[in-house]
């Protein structure tokens, strides 16, 4: 029974097999990923929104991580820059494969205060 239980934890994202990912966002802040076109192999706008309640934050360290949802695939790793209060862009985020992704933002507020958010994606073949 564990021989066959065990490849099936090998096809989980590398956020959920690590319990990484796992940040309390502070009351209030409000984290979100989006990409404002389809998914596509090869580079791909992703905006980060970072809000306080209804106010975008300014200053904030924006890291977006894309992991591929099966083993043995190294991590795309990008800074944000800030656009506007609250508005962060990777504008050339690399989704190098097809497949099933999971993009996370870490966002380091300016009081050190840390958020985080997650989306899954799934980029099609060509």
């Amino acid at each position: 029974m564990l021989l066959l239980c065990a490849p099936l934890s090998a096809c989980r994202p590398p956020e959920a097999a690590s319990g990484a990912g796992s940040v309390q966002n502070p009351p209030g802040v409000r984290v979100s990923l989006e990409l404002p076109n389809p998914p596509a192999v090869g580079p791909a706008e992703v905006l980060v929104y970072v809000l306080d309640g209804s106010e975008g934050v300014s200053e904030a360290q924006v890291t977006v991580t894309g992991n591929m949802t099966h083993a043995g695939m190294e991590p795309v790793i990008a800074e944000a820059q800030e656009l506007e209060p609250g508005l962060y862009s990777v504008p050339d985020f690399d989704l190098n494969m097809a497949g099933d992704w999971l993009l996370t933002a870490e966002v380091t507020l300016p009081d050190g205060a840390r958020a985080s958010a997650d989306r899954p994606i799934s980029v099609p073949g060509g």
